[in-house]
Formats: C-alpha cells, sequence, structure tokens
C-alpha cells in the first residue's frame, strides 16, 4: 500500500479518487481513525485512546451567570444539630448569591451564634419563635432593598447544597425565560456508599390533600428526570423572581411550616406564571421538620397531624365552597377508619386531630382570601392540567394496598419472610414475563385441565351427590342457615362452617351455587397456588417445588373428594398451605418488631376456619401444640403465643361448643355427617389413599401415585435425617394417616338426629399425604446441587429412577383426573327437583311440607322437605326434622304403611299432625301407585307417568288456629302475629313444629302455656277477640353471631401487614435505615407507625 504524508496532527489527507486499488470513482475511500491507519511499519495500531473520539462530544461554553442579582434567605430553628453541614456547603458554592441573610426564629439552642461565627451572611435577624417559614423571609427582604431582576433564594437549614447548586439554577432561568419559579432536585439523606434516593422534584396536590410527587418510593437518582413544567416546588432551595413573589404577596402566613411551596406554586400558575424543576440543581434535605427531629411550637409534638391539617386548609382554600370541605371531611373521617384497619393508631390519631383543627380554625377563610382567581381561561387550564386527575387516589389507594402485600420476586430469604409478610413467596426474581415463570405455567395448565375435567359440572344448577346437598338458592337464605335457631334443639346451634360458607359466598356476588361451583371445580389449581408461598420460601430448586406442587394439588382429586362430593377435604386443600406457613413463622420468628404477633393471629384464623370444617384436626392441632410448647418451654414470649394460638378456636367457636358437649364424637365428622358415612375397608387401602365407595382410581392407579409420595417422603427423610423440618412433616403426616385408620373403624353420632356413622377420613388422608410431600420436598432439594458437584455414577441413576417415578405419578394422576373428569357420584343437579307449584306451597305462608318418595327398581327412599328442600348444611341441622328425635321415625313408618297399601285411616291424619301437605312419589310402579290412591283421606292423584302427586286436604298449615273460623299464620320466619276475632268456641293455636321449649305465645300481651305432644304445641287461645304473637325466642343467638363475626374481622385487621411493619419492610429492602437511627438519636419523637413520606417545606 503506497505511503500517505501525515500532517502535524497525524491525520492523513484524504486519497484521490484516482484507478488505484481498493478504490473507485463510485465508492468512497473508508475514513478510519487515525490510530488505527496503517503505517510503513506493518498492521494497524491501537493506542489506548483510540476511540476516545466517540466520547468527543462539542461543548457549548456554559452560560455567564455572574450579571443576575440573587439574594439568598436562610431561615433556622433549633438547628444546632444540623446547622453545620449547611453552612459548609455554603461555603462552597461555586456561584455565591450576591447577598446572603440569616433569620433565626427564637431558637433556644446555639443556632443563632453559629449563624453569626460563620461570617457567611450578611446579616444575621433575629425573629420571634411564632415566625412560619413565610414571615421570617419577609423580615429578611424589609432589610435587603429590592434590585431589578432579582432572584430570591429560599434556604432551609437542614439542607446540603452541591457545590453547583445556585449555578445550575440560574442556567435553568435562561435556559427557560420564561420561568419564574425554579425547584432544584431534593435528595434523601444517605450513606456515603449507598444510591442517592430522590426525595422531590417537584410536587402536586390532590383534592383530598394527598401530595402527588411523581416518583416511585425509594427511587434511586440516575439522572432520569429532567426539567419540566409542574404546579409547585418545595420552598427548600426555591429559586424565585422577586418581583413575582411580590406580586403574589410571599409565602402564606397561614401555612407556617408545610405546604407552604404547594400553596405558593398554586397561586403563580393561576396567575399567569411558570414553575418548573431544575434538576441539575441537586440538594439534600433532611427533612427535619417532618422527621420529627425539630423542635418547634409551630409543628408540634406531631408532624404528621400538623402536615394533614395545613392540607386540608390549602385545599378547601384554592377549591372554595361547602362541598370541598364536606369532600375533605369525609374523606379524613374514611381515611382516619383506613388507618385504624392498617393498625396505625399514631396516623389514625394525627388524621383526627388534622380534622378537628380544620373543622374548628378560621385561617382557612383567611388563606382563601388571598387567592386571586385564574388570570385566564389557559391559566385555569394549566392548573387543571397540573393536578392528579380525578382516580389517581383509588390508583394509588391500590397501589398502597398491594404495597403491603408480600414481595414475590426477593431472591433466597425475603425481607418479608424475616419481618411478617407470612404469605410470601420468597425465591428468584422472574424478569423474563409469565412464559418464563415454571409456577405461573403449571398453574395455567392444572387451571385449563381442571376446566376439561370438569366440564360435567360446567353449566345450570349445583353440585350434588349422596354425600352433597344442592348448595343454597340466596345468599340470605345462606345466612338464615346459620343465624336460625334449630327447632327442637334448644342446646344445639347451627355449626360454624355454615356461617363461614355465607361469608366466602359474599365473595363469589352473593351467590353460593357459584361458591359450590368453583370448589369442585378449581380446587386443583388454586391448591397449588395456595401451595406456592410454603415451597418457595423452603425449597430452593425450581424443579423440585413444581413436582411437589403438582403431587399436592393432584391429592383433592386422587383421594376421590371432588368425586364424591366432599367439602371438607377442599377447603383443607386450600387452607393447609397457608396455616403451614403461619405455624412456621410463628416457630421461627423473632418475637420483637411491629409485626411479632401477625404469625400468631394468622395461625389462630386458620385453624379456626379449618376446624370449623374439620373438628378432628383440633386433635392433631392440639398434639403439635403440646410438643411446640415443650421445645419453646424456655422462650416465654414464644409460648404464649402458642397459648394465643391455641385459645383462639376455642373463642372464636364458642357457640359450636355445646354441641360437642352433648356428643363429643362430633368431633370426629365433618360437614353434613349426617348423610352417611363410609363402609370399612382394608387398612392397607387407607395408605394408599383408597376408601371404600365410588369416584376413587383404580387400585394399580393408586399404587404408582401414592406410592410416590411414600417414596418420596422415604428419600427426604434419608437425605436430610437431621433436619426438624422433616421430622415435623414427616411427623405430622404418619400422625394423620394413623388417626384416618383409626377413626374409620369407629362410629360417631351426628346432631342433632343422632344418626350414627363412620367417619369420612379422606381429609386426613389429604393431610397425611400432604405432609409426606412436603417431608419429601425439603430433603430432595438438596440433590440438583449436590449432583452438579458428582462426577457420573450411582447418585444419578438413583435420582434418575426417583424422576422417572415421580413423573409417571403425575402423568398417570392427571391423565385419569383430566379423561375420567368429575363422575359419580358428583352431578349437576337443577334448582328444584320437585314441580313448582310444590315449591311455592313449601315457601308460601302456610310452610306445609312434601313427603318425597323415589323408587328405583326394588329401592325406596324418602325424604321430608320443607322450605326450599334440602339443602348444603340441612343435614346437621336435622334436615326437616329439626332436633326432634321422634319425627324421623313417624315419618319413616308412614312412609311404611303408606307403600304397603294397608289402607290405614290414620295415614292421612299423622301426615297431617306433620304438616305435609303433598306426597311426591317419582318411579312409582302402578301397582304402588294403585296401593297408595287406596290410603283413605288422600286427596286426587295428578302428574305424569314418571311422577304422581297427592295431597293431604285435612292439612292447613304449620301455624294454625283451630275453631269454627281456622286461621293459618304466617310461618316464613320464626315469628308470627295475628288480629283473631272473637270466637264462639274453644279454640287452639297447633305448632306442627318439635317440642322446643323456647316457643313463646302471648294473646293481648299475656303469655300462654302451652302444651306438648309428640312433635306438636298447642296453646288454648281465650275467646275474646285480640292480638296473637308467636316466637320462637333466642336472643342470645344473634349477639353470638355478631360477637363472632366481630372476632374473624379483628383476626383479619391482626394478621394483616400493618403500615408500621410495611415501613420497616421498605426501609430495610432500600437500606435506609439512617433516617431512623438519626431521630433516635436526636430523640425526635416521630412515631415508627408513620410513613417516611419527604414533604415539601420540612425544616
Amino acid at each position: 500500500m503506497p505511503d500517505h504524508p501525515t500532517d502535524e496532527t497525524g491525520s492523513t489527507p484524504e486519497a484521490p479518487h484516482s484507478g488505484s486499488a481498493g478504490s473507485s470513482p463510485d465508492r468512497p475511500t473508508e475514513i478510519l481513525p487515525a490510530q488505527t491507519r496503517p503505517t510503513r511499519t506493518g498492521p494497524p495500531q491501537v493506542t489506548p485512546d483510540a476511540w476516545a473520539w466517540t466520547e468527543d462530544e462539542h461543548q457549548e461554553p456554559a452560560p455567564e451567570t455572574s450579571a443576575i442579582a440573587v439574594t439568598a434567605v436562610l431561615v433556622a430553628h433549633n438547628a444546632e444539630a444540623w446547622l453545620g453541614p449547611a453552612l459548609q456547603s455554603l461555603r462552597n458554592l461555586t456561584r455565591r448569591p450576591d447577598r446572603l441573610y440569616a433569620v433565626d426564629t427564637g431558637s433556644d439552642d446555639r443556632t443563632a451564634q453559629l449563624l453569626r461565627e460563620s461570617g457567611l451572611f450578611d446579616e444575621v435577624i433575629a425573629g420571634r419563635g411564632e415566625d412560619g417559614f413565610g414571615v421570617a423571609v419577609n423580615r429578611a427582604l424589609a432589610v435587603a432593598e429590592e434590585r431589578p431582576g432579582e432572584w430570591l433564594w429560599l434556604l432551609h437549614d437542614d439542607l446540603t447544597l452541591a457545590p453547583d447548586t445556585l449555578e445550575q439554577l440560574l442556567r435553568g432561568t435562561l435556559a427557560d425565560p420564561g420561568a419564574d419559579l425554579l425547584g432544584p432536585k431534593l435528595l434523601q439523606p444517605h450513606r456515603g456508599t449507598g444510591p442517592a434516593r430522590l426525595s422531590e422534584v417537584g410536587v402536586t396536590i390532590s383534592d383530598s390533600g394527598r401530595r402527588e410527587l411523581d416518583l416511585e418510593p425509594g427511587e434511586i437518582d440516575q439522572g432520569q428526570h429532567t426539567a419540566r413544567q409542574v404546579l409547585a416546588v418545595s420552598t427548600c432551595a426555591m429559586l424565585v423572581r422577586r418581583s413575582v413573589y411580590a406580586a403574589l404577596g410571599g409565602l402564606a402566613p397561614e401555612l407556617p411550616v408545610f405546604r407552604d411551596g404547594v400553596d405558593l406554586g398554586w397561586r403563580a400558575t393561576a396567575a399567569g406564571h411558570r414553575v418548573r424543576t431544575c434538576p441539575e440543581a441537586v440538594v439534600t434535605h433532611r427533612q427535619a421538620g417532618r422527621n420529627g427531629l425539630r423542635r418547634s411550637a409551630l409543628i408540634g409534638s406531631d408532624p404528621t397531624a400538623t402536615d394533614r391539617q395545613l392540607a386540608l386548609r390549602t385545599v378547601a382554600a384554592h377549591r372554595g365552597g361547602g362541598f370541598a370541605s364536606l369532600r375533605l371531611i369525609l374523606g379524613s373521617l374514611l381515611l382516619s377508619v383506613g388507618y385504624l384497619l392498617a393498625k396505625a393508631p399514631a396516623q389514625a390519631r394525627a388524621e383526627f386531630a388534622a380534622l378537628r383543627d380544620f373543622v374548628g380554625n378560621g385561617r382557612t377563610r383567611a388563606l382563601r382570601a388571598r387567592i386571586a382567581p385564574p388570570v385566564s381561561a389557559e391559566a385555569s387550564a394549566t392548573v387543571a392540567m397540573l393536578r392528579p386527575r380525578r382516580w389517581a387516589g383509588l390508583r394509588l389507594a391500590a397501589e398502597g394496598a398491594l404495597g403491603l402485600l408480600p414481595r414475590r420476586d426477593a431472591p433466597g430469604t425475603s425481607i418479608d419472610e424475616l419481618t411478617g409478610d407470612d404469605f410470601a413467596s420468597a425465591g428468584e426474581e422472574n424478569r423474563g414475563g409469565f412464559w418464563s415463570n415454571p409456577a405461573a405455567v403449571t398453574t395455567l395448565l392444572l387451571t385449563v385441565t381442571a376446566l376439561f375435567a370438569g366440564r360435567a359440572l360446567i353449566g345450570p344448577g349445583s353440585p350434588a351427590s349422596d354425600l352433597l346437598l344442592p348448595a343454597r338458592s340466596s345468599l340470605g337464605e345462606a345466612y338464615r342457615a346459620y343465624l336460625a335457631p334449630i327447632v327442637g334443639a334448644p342446646g344445639l346451634s347451627a355449626p360454624p362452617w355454615l356461617g363461614l360458607t355465607a361469608l366466602f359466598s359474599t365473595v363469589t356476588a352473593g351467590r353460593p351455587v357459584l361458591l359450590v361451583a368453583l370448589g369442585f371445580l378449581l380446587v386443583v389449581p388454586v391448591a397449588a397456588l395456595a401451595a406456592q408461598p410454603l415451597l418457595r420460601r423452603t425449597v430452593t430448586d425450581a424443579r423440585v417445588r413444581i413436582a411437589a406442587t403438582v403431587l399436592y394439588a393432584l391429592l383433592a382429586v386422587l383421594l376421590a373428594a371432588v368425586n364424591r362430593g366432599l367439602i371438607a377435604p377442599l377447603v383443607l386443600a386450600v387452607f393447609l398451605p397457608l396455616l403451614a406457613v403461619s405455624v412456621r413463622a410463628l416457630v421461627l420468628r423473632r418475637t420483637t418488631g411491629p409485626d411479632s404477633w401477625r404469625p400468631v393471629w394468622a395461625s389462630g384464623l386458620l385453624l379456626s376456619v379449618l376446624i370449623a370444617f374439620l373438628p378432628a384436626l383440633g386433635l392433631l392441632a392440639l398434639l403439635g401444640g403440646l410438643v411446640a410448647a415443650l421445645l419453646a418451654r424456655r422462650e416465654p414470649a414464644r409460648l404464649l403465643r402458642i397459648g394465643v394460638v391455641a385459645l383462639i378456636p376455642l373463642i372464636l367457636l364458642a357457640p359450636w361448643w355445646p354441641a360437642v358437649v352433648n356428643g363429643w364424637s362430633r368431633l370426629l365428622v365433618g360437614p353434613d355427617a349426617g348423610l352417611g358415612g363410609q363402609a370399612v375397608g382394608p387398612t392397607w387401602h387407607l395408605l394408599l389413599g383408597l376408601t371404600p365407595g365410588p369416584g376413587a382410581p383404580a387400585l394399580w392407579l393408586a399404587a404408582v401415585f401414592f406410592g410416590a409420595i411414600w417414596l418420596w417422603a422415604l428419600v427426604g427423610l434419608a437425605l436430610r435425617t437431621s433436619s426438624p423440618a422433616v421430622w415435623a412433616a414427616l411427623g405430622t403426616g404418619l400422625a394423620a394417616l394413623a388417626l384416618a385408620v383409626l377413626l374409620s373403624r369407629q362410629l360417631a353420632t351426628t346432631l342433632p338426629q343422632g344418626t350414627r356413622v363412620r367417619p369420612e377420613v379422606v381429609s386426613l388422608l389429604l393431610l397425611g399425604f400432604a405432609a409426606l410431600v412436603y417431608a419429601g420436598a425439603l430433603g430432595l432439594d438438596l440433590v440438583p446441587a449436590a449432583l452438579a458437584k458428582r462426577s457420573l455414577g450411582l447418585a444419578h441413576l438413583a435420582t434418575g429412577l426417583l424422576v422417572v417415578v415421580t413423573v409417571a405419578a403425575v402423568t398417570v394422576g392427571a391423565a385419569w383426573w383430566a379423561l375420567v373428569g368429575a363422575h359419580g357420584p358428583i352431578h349437576r343437579e337443577p334448582g328444584t327437583v320437585v314441580a313448582p307449584y310444590l315449591r311455592n306451597a313449601m315457601n308460601s305462608p302456610a310452610r306445609t311440607r312434601v313427603l318425597a318418595i323415589e323408587v328405583q327398581g326394588p329401592v325406596q327412599s324418602w325424604s321430608l322437605l320443607a322450605d326450599d328442600q334440602l339443602r348444603l348444611g340441612d343435614a346437621d341441622r336435622g334436615l326437616a326434622f329439626g332436633g326432634s328425635p321422634t319425627m324421623q321415625e313417624r315419618t319413616r313408618g308412614i312412609v311404611a304403611r303408606l307403600v304397603s297399601g294397608s289402607g290405614d285411616e290414620r295415614v292421612a291424619q299423622d301426615l297431617a299432625d306433620l304438616a305435609v301437605g303433598q306426597v311426591w312419589v317419582s318411579g312409582a310402579s302402578e301397582e304402588l301407585k294403585s296401593r297408595i290412591n287406596n290410603t283413605p283421606g288422600l286427596g286426587a292423584a295428578s302428574g305424569d307417568e314418571s311422577v304422581t302427586v297427592w295431597s293431604v286436604p285435612q292439612t292447613r298449615g304449620r301455624w294454625t288456629v283451630t275453631g269454627a273460623q281456622p286461621i293459618v299464620l304466617d310461618a316464613r320466619g320464626t315469628a308470627a302475629e295475628a288480629t283473631l276475632p272473637a270466637a264462639t268456641g274453644p279454640r287452639q293455636l297447633v305448632l306442627s313444629e318439635p317440642t322446643d321449649p323456647r316457643w313463646r305465645v302471648t294473646f293481648n300481651g299475656n303469655e300462654l302455656t302451652g302444651r306438648s305432644a309428640t312433635d306438636r304445641t298447642t296453646f288454648d287461645i281465650p275467646g275474646n277477640p285480640g292480638q296473637l304473637e308467636v316466637r320462637l325466642s333466642d336472643p342470645l343467638r344473634g349477639w353470638l353471631a355478631l360477637a363472632q363475626l366481630l372476632g374473624l374481622l379483628a383476626l383479619v385487621v391482626l394478621a394483616a401487614p400493618s403500615l408500621a411493619g410495611s415501613r420497616q419492610r421498605r426501609l430495610e429492602r432500600l437500606g435506609a435505615e439512617e433516617t431512623a437511627s438519626v431521630a433516635t438519636r436526636v430523640g425526635g419523637r416521630r412515631s415508627a407507625e408513620r410513613t417516611a413520606e419527604p414533604e415539601e417545606g420540612q425544616r
């Protein structure tokens, strides 16, 4: 290659466009940087700064700011502890103010002395203690003669200025000549090695008084913010044209400490001036006033209350009108209640104090008089544009609520786990989106499979089976099923699981049918989701975690809980992992800190819910509690917490305990156990998850699936023989399985009917196998890391075999579930199985009953229907018989005589005594119809080929007044009244209800005495006209239910994350404990419950 001469700078002149090799007339010669061009000595040489030219930028000369007149005013009050850095930063400024004044507002420490000794100020002016920031500034301006084009620089005593702060602010005025107020970028105090976090870069205010900073919590300063127009800036290092400041009347004395910058910026914008941020100017703001570090009569003992009070005053003055004030008052009241629910009593107290001052203080009117209307429609539109949107408050409230929830992206042991978010999910971060999240994909696949497997349950109607009655038709009926007294059982009340079902139905749009349908349809994916908090915080390897999740989620279907319509196992599958998380926190977490009691309340709440559906769990919980108490015997604080957890279910479920006292074996059975128990099967079948009855998988399939779980547990124990968690899980599993084997051989008495059944043990089997899965997961979690350190060998082979077994178990289990689906005996049942006119009769004021007989071949089954036919929970309320021990036997005898064709003349009267208005027969042969038709006293038969109905003419109603003119009372509730005319002969009130001493009957205010017969109670009524009142008196029932509801709500609030705990977690995440430690050293009064939101104008 030919040489080219170089000039003095080393650049090579451009080669002419000749025909030489490597160039052509239509292709320009490649121009390389001089340092990489070929030289005479060989290939291109690269020097260390070869590419420095790529970073070279044309530097514009810095604008000259020395000609701009600046007068600075620093206001100080009791600032001895932090004034030094502020003065030193003033001394280090590259561009100093032309005049610098200091105003000391009556400090009782060495603040004024430090100001004078610094030698920085043209004059140190003495103010008074009651002077606000604006009044103090005006004192300085009174001695500083105004100059043409002058700017004011307002300074706090708790700031630290960057050396070029004023220089950058002045450059901002030159870059945007239309700006009249400029504010710097304010930073939070931070450690020397920690990242700088933003405190404020402009501010606006909502109609509720909430300050909008447009910053993420703990946002790190990375130079991401640029200059922009805002509604207002903080008075801390605010630069403002003196002429504009004077035209606006300066800072409002009605806002002496907080919110004065917002008010000034709002007034300036409304007057047509521009407020602008200048992020190039940087100031660190200690926020001494807001953080409780400053002693000040203007701030008082509670800075939060003072700030809130001035916020309400600011908005009320600017918005004007009674509606704005009313909205502020209502909003403040709601906010106070919200703080109480969030366990932040200090903030609630501050809100109440601010509201009280706002209502009784006349300074709002004085501030309103200072505010001029917008100068133009354009100015008004600018103010509206710079203020938050109407629904911004709801969005921030939702984000705040989510902020209280656990972080799910923290690696390893999360701060949430250490400080109180019991249901947080710890684990690796998921930065790859939904499809790279194994847990999310697994849950999605399980959901799709669940919808396919439950295809038979999708559609109108309610899931039902031999062990599951259809759900209640409405939310009101669901609550009444729990609240209404059980007639004939004065010592009993409805079981607590009915009340919880009603509460849960409230979440599903008030539709109990939807709750039950979704429960059976989606229990598998919901159980998988519920297992994540526990597995993610205790199992590191994602593969083991996913396998454990699927094995656990499939338990409900492989144990036939779904196919048989069992409620308790479904509830257990969802809430058991959450209980495990809270119990783990109870045992392991420290007993100090704002959230140290949260695991107690969460454990007690979840345990109460589970015991309500599965009382036998209380026996295992008692055993586990005794073991935990023994281990914690040297820790009084933890021992106290374990005792409180044990007391919560005893207190919360107190109205139900008399039923247990009347029949202790009630502890062994679950919901609606009176519908029937399970048969006795081989013990070894239980160890393979098989129980007698339909809906279970084949033996070989159960052996594969549950055999894999046993293998998991054994391998987990072998790998971690010294792990207390593995032993605890294994012990829990074996105890639950042992109890299941024991109960499967026992008989239990169900109340109120006293039916003897064998307890359903599927729930205990689910608990046992779930514990085995967890024990295996804890042990297998060590395998991937251990294998990575070993060469290929036996360990890899054994692990491969275990993987094959696990995959096979999951595959066959999921395939059986998906392909077979929800089959027998569960099915969809329509809203009613009887004709509408029969249902209308049952729900009429007469409230007559229907005797339903269903014939299927040689089998005849019957039931006594009342009200809205048999619904979920009726078996635990005694079905249509209530608490009567004889009514069921009487009905059985009537059915036997009816279908035998004996022609018994007493059958019709016995039916009338039971208030049976119709006999409904389905599937009867012509011979059976003929036998029933021969019964004297029955009405004519009607119906079709499949269903025949006979009426009972003697039946008038459940509550009737006999006599010459019979009267039927409205029996649709537990009370009724009627006005009776005079009678010419004797008359009686007949209650065709189970005998109950709680019946109260009065006539003209006088209580009548009843005479009890078998399932009937009669009262003699005088013949004179008067008012008859009937009621089933149970005054304590409503109060007890209300106490239970309040107790539940209290537990939910106590178990929820608190604002104090949330703030502590945020500080630890951000590494910002410095502010709190400074507050402690200086003796600040700020409560730990208050948030660390930076405020403008904080002195």
